[in-house]
């Protein structure tokens, strides 16, 4: 049996939002180097100095903690999604080649969603 390879490359402007999940041992520690570094926990938690400080081998950043993670891909002129497939480019195009608002026949069988996350009590990144 043979295994089919199937790549996709997003490249350009992306968002990501995410919802750091902290016990409380780790959020009294944060708070007490925050403090140290004289600044509120949502400041420090994206500064690299902050892990240092905290010295951790297992949290080196913000992406090494638990949480809920959104992310997508801007729709910009400069954005390009590429599909490989068995190491040769497929197709190359653009967010608004997905959308099927100007052909005649669809030309990819696509569902585009626009959601509003809803945004629970807590720490965002």
């Amino acid at each position: 049996m043979t295994t089919c390879k199937l790549k996709i490359n997003l490249y350009g402007e992306a968002w990501k939002l995410n919802q750091l999940l902290l016990t409380k041992d780790q959020k009294i520690k944060f708070e007490v180097i925050a403090q140290r570094m004289k600044q509120p926990l949502e400041e420090v938690i994206i500064d690299p100095y902050f892990y240092y400080l905290l010295k951790s081998k297992a949290i080196l950043s913000d992406e090494d903690l638990a949480g809920n993670c959104i992310e997508g891909l801007l729709n910009t002129p400069k954005n390009q999604i590429e599909i490989w497939y068995r190491n040769r480019k497929v197709q190359k195009l653009k967010c608004n080649d997905l959308k099927e608002e100007l052909v005649l026949f669809p030309l990819y069988n696509t569902t585009i969603q626009k959601m509003k996350p809803c945004l629970e009590k807590g720490l965002y990144v």
